[in-house]
């Protein structure tokens, strides 16, 4: 943030690059939950308080950032 000095609030990640990334184990919700996320995650779709977004690099291995311009 401008005019904040460093010094006094600055964010740094301390990752040892030695050790590889860990995939977390998927939450299972019991059915009762489930309906109940189902519901909410619809109602707030319909209010559009929040979008349903596709990931447009789904299906693919390789991911290409250049510049097409």
């Amino acid at each position: 943030m401008p005019g904040i000095d460093p010094a006094v609030a600055i964010h740094k990640l301390y990752i040892d690059p030695t050790f590889s990334p860990i995939k977390q184990k998927k939450r299972l919700f019991n059915d009762e939950k489930n309906t109940a996320i189902r519901e909410e995650v619809q109602a707030l779709l319909k209010t559009q308080a929040i979008r349903h977004l596709v990931d447009g690099s789904v299906g693919h291995e390789v991911f290409d950032f250049m510049d097409a311009s």
